[in-house]
């Protein structure tokens, strides 16, 4: 069986009647286990964590995308069998879809060509023009999601469940979900309203790219620069050749209306090219597509390729003030598992009227791009006799001691006027990180970061040598922060006045005249001596934007 693990000792062995046999994934959304029916059928079960079904109109949209899911053409997708929200815990079950992802083919084997190609493009476009009929969006097609079973090809993982802090249950509009090389401009630059699903024909173009060529159309060294990328240049199609190449050009263009729709996508390459070797494994799911969907669309024969506009370049401060929002919106953050989905009719939240969103000041450039999953310009260390380390562990940077105070150096250089961004993860109970800017070694100021609030603070050493935090003032959150939940928090730091930003949008502002540069650390902060218990915080995506020249110091 293809990319089955071995259960791990703290998993159960059975869950709603079901026994499970090995695990196929894991993310934030949970954990997909390969099971076994009361009748031997194998399933795939996907367990949903509780503190996503801690609202009852959670567990009604669950209900919601599950009954819309069920109505998407099993020939073209992993067919939704049943779930139990009220389960304890939550689950769902599909079918289980036994091939390797397109993206195991590539890495193994090397880029698709001629009628295996053509068979995928064509595969992917009915899946998405069945998952578009049935209402729902994607919003994560990737090579991961594309399976391709005997010749077949299903798209999986369309968002039967979604993690969502807004009150509704809807995606804030803040929020951008998905893998960075495959998300539309549109979700990028923050205009989510404007969304719909042309979002997905453009994460298609990006998955035939990478199909073709085995590299994405705006690939970068960092997240960051390929979200820039796709926003400000055109795709680099190098390796794409034949009618296919125009289709995918098409799918790539950055004004959503420039696009065809998924539908329009399927005709286009029905009659792009031959297709006397395409398997009829696949003929025969993408007839039944335009069969189903032959009364809700008028679409010719064959519908020309249009060549995109010539677009003019977004100047770089409007492009940061977008990535910006992006990294803040956790896309970029640990743990975040893009499995994450939207019914196409529903509108999305709105912030609060008195939400001020992050932007970053002109003249400011990207000086740092580290995520945090080596020893670059955050060492690890240890110290036994403290008790104390800072660590990288599963792809994060983890600060553990067990007293009040513990620092990890980051880089040397200081800075005056700064936006720091970082994703922070409360990893045990009862932890408040901490993030030391214009830090001297004797003195700063630092963002606590506990449960129920954040806490501006100066940070000195008293005349005995102790440290103390003679300032200290509270930003209370409006939902708490959970251990285990990673969420962006931004520091902007301009002249005396501090600006504080969770998940991009303003938690307070200060200003305070005391430490005009200094150093960035980060660590943990206890607010108060407590038990001497072990505290840990995760780190990682740190982001950091200063005025001048880009460093070359930014790490992938």
């Amino acid at each position: 069986m293809t990319g089955v693990q071995a259960l791990r000792p703290s998993d159960q062995l059975r869950i709603g009647g079901y026994q499970l046999l090995g695990r196929l994934g894991e993310g934030g959304m949970g954990t997909v286990y390969l099971a076994q029916s009361p009748d031997g059928t194998q399933v795939a079960l996907k367990v949903i964590r509780d503190h996503l079904l801690d609202r009852e109109e959670f567990r009604e949209r669950f209900r919601g995308e599950v009954a819309r899911a069920k109505t998407v053409p099993p020939f073209c997708t992993a067919e939704v069998i049943e779930a139990d929200p009220d389960h304890d815990p939550p689950y769902l079950i599909a079918e289980y879809v036994d091939g390797p992802s397109l993206a195991d083919i590539v890495k193994e084997s090397g880029p698709l060509s001629g009628a295996a190609l053509q068979s995928l493009g064509i595969g992917v476009a009915t899946a998405l023009t069945a998952i578009h009929a049935a209402g729902i969006i994607h919003r994560d097609l990737k090579p991961g999601n594309v399976l391709l079973p005997r010749g077949g090809v299903k798209v999986i993982d369309f968002g039967l469940a979604r993690d969502s802090d807004t009150p509704t249950g809807i995606t804030q509009a803040d929020q951008v979900m998905g893998t960075v090389p495959y998300i539309a401009p549109e979700r990028l630059s923050g205009g989510l309203k404007s969304v719909n699903a042309k979002a997905d024909v453009f994460a298609w173009g990006a998955v035939m790219c990478y199909a073709a060529t085995g590299h994405t159309p705006f690939a970068g060294d960092t997240p960051a620069t390929t979200a820039i990328r796709i926003l400000t240049e055109a795709p680099n199609l190098t390796g794409v050749s034949g009618p296919l190449r125009d289709v995918v050009a098409q799918a790539l263009s950055k004004d959503p209306a420039e696009r065809p729709t998924a539908r329009e996508l399927l005709d286009l390459l029905m009659t792009v090219g031959s297709t006397r070797k395409v398997p009829q494994d696949v003929l025969i799911p993408a007839q039944a597509a335009i069969d189903a969907t032959a009364d809700e669309t008028t679409v010719s024969t064959r519908i020309p390729v249009r060549k995109p506009r010539r677009r003019r370049v977004r100047t770089l401060g409007v492009v940061l003030a977008a990535v910006i929002a992006l990294i803040a919106a956790g896309i970029f953050a640990y743990g975040v598992w893009p499995d994450l989905s939207s019914h196409a009719q529903d509108p999305p939240a709105s912030p609060s009227p008195q939400a001020s969103p992050l932007v970053i000041p002109d003249g400011f450039q990207l000086v740092l791009a580290d995520p945090l999953t080596k020893s670059d310009n955050w060492i690890q260390r240890s110290e036994p006799e403290l008790s104390a380390k800072c660590s990288y562990t599963h792809g994060v940077f983890v600060v553990s001691a067990p007293g009040t105070v513990y620092r990890c150096s980051g880089p040397q250089q200081s800075y005056q006027d700064f936006a720091f961004s970082v994703s922070v993860q409360l990893v045990t109970p009862g932890t408040c990180a901490g993030i030391w800017f214009r830090y001297t070694g004797d003195s700063g100021y630092a963002l606590q970061i506990c449960a129920d609030g954040a806490y501006f603070v100066r940070h000195e050493k008293d005349g005995k040598g102790n440290w103390g935090n003679p300032l200290r003032l509270q930003m209370p959150f409006p939902e708490p922060l959970a251990a285990g939940q990673s969420e962006r928090f931004t520091i902007l730091a301009v002249g005396d006045h501090f600006s504080f930003y969770r998940d991009g949008y303003l938690l307070d502002e200060r200003d305070e005249t005391t430490y005009p540069t200094g150093r960035l650390n980060i660590g943990v902060l206890q607010r108060d001596p407590g038990p001497s218990t072990e505290h840990s915080a995760g780190f990682s995506d740190v982001e950091v934007w200063a005025p001048g020249e880009p460093s070359t110091r930014a790490t992938g």
